[in-house]
C-alpha cells in the first residue's frame, strides 16, 4: 500500500484538553512533537493507523525510536502517555492510532479531488469549444456577405437606421437645400454607410454637412459692380487725359 502525502490536523489541536494536559507535563513539548511525528509516520505507512511494515512486521519501541529520531526510553514513555489518554492502542504487541479511520479517512479528500478533476475537465472542454467558435470562419457566399454587411450596421451601431430615399427627400425639401436624395443614398451605400473610418450615426447630420459644402464661399465685391459706376469712372479718366494734353 502506497504512502499518503498528508494527514489531517484540527486547527484547534493545541486547545484540545488532552493536548493541554500532555503539554503541561515535564518535557511536554517533546511529547507533542513525538505525537505529530507518529501521526505523520502512520500516514506514510498507510496501514489504517497501525504501525506495521509492508511485510506486516509491527514496529517495536526500538524501531520507533530510530524512525522518530528520539531515544528509545523517551519514545516508550511517550507511547505510554498517549495510551493513558486514549490516543493510541496496543493490541497483541501492535501499536495503532485510536480512531485513525474516523479522523484521517481519505475518502472525502479523494471524492473532492475527483470532483475537482471532473470540474476542471469540463471547464477546459467548454473553453476549447468557445475558442473554436471564435476562430472558425464559415464559408459565406458573396450575396450572404452583402446581406451580413447590412445587418452588421444595425448590430454594431443599434442607434443608426439607414434612411429611405423618401425620408432623405422629405428632409432636404424641408431644409430647401437642393440636395438630390438618390445621389445622397447612392453615395453612402457605396461607402457602406461609413464616414471616414467610423460608422454613420446620424444621416440627417450628414445631410447638413452636404448642405454646408454646397454653399458658395463669400467673394470680395468687384470694384466695378455696375454699368453706371464703370461709365462714371471712364468719364473721369477722359477728363484727366484732356487736361494733361
Amino acid at each position: 500500500m502506497s504512502d499518503v502525502k498528508w494527514i489531517k490536523l484540527k486547527t484547534d489541536i493545541f486547545e484540545d484538553e488532552k493536548m493541554l494536559l500532555i503539554q503541561g507535563m515535564p518535557k511536554g513539548d517533546t511529547l507533542i512533537v513525538i505525537w505529530i511525528k507518529m501521526l505523520c509516520l502512520a500516514g506514510k505507512l498507510n496501514q489504517d493507523g497501525y504501525f506495521l511494515l509492508s511485510n506486516e512486521v509491527p514496529y517495536d519501541f526500538k524501531m520507533l525510536s530510530t524512525v522518530l529520531k528520539r531515544k528509545e526510553n523517551v519514545v516508550k514513555n511517550a507511547v505510554e502517555v498517549f495510551k493513558k489518554y486514549g490516543l493510541v492502542e496496543i493490541k497483541d504487541g501492535v501499536i495503532s492510532i485510536t480512531n485513525w479511520n474516523k479522523h484521517q479517512s481519505l475518502q472525502g479528500f479523494e471524492s473532492r479531488k475527483e470532483y475537482m478533476r471532473e470540474y476542471m475537465k469540463k471547464r477546459r472542454s467548454k473553453q476549447n469549444v468557445n475558442e473554436s467558435k471564435v476562430n472558425s470562419k464559415p464559408n459565406v457566399s458573396p450575396i450572404d456577405k452583402e446581406e451580413d454587411k447590412d445587418k452588421e450596421i444595425n448590430i454594431n451601431n443599434r442607434a443608426f437606421v439607414k434612411p429611405t430615399v423618401e425620408e432623405v427627400r422629405a428632409y432636404c425639401l424641408e431644409r430647401n437645400n437642393g440636395i438630390d436624395a438618390e445621389t445622397f443614398i447612392s453615395f453612402y451605400e457605396s461607402k457602406g454607410w461609413m464616414i471616414g473610418k467610423n460608422k454613420m450615426k446620424d444621416w440627417k447630420a450628414a445631410v447638413r454637412t452636404w448642405e454646408r459644402s454646397r454653399k458658395p464661399e463669400k467673394q470680395d465685391k468687384p470694384k466695378f459692380d455696375s454699368f453706371s459706376q464703370r461709365e462714371y469712372d471712364y468719364a473721369a479718366l477722359e477728363s484727366i487725359a484732356t487736361r494733361r494734353s
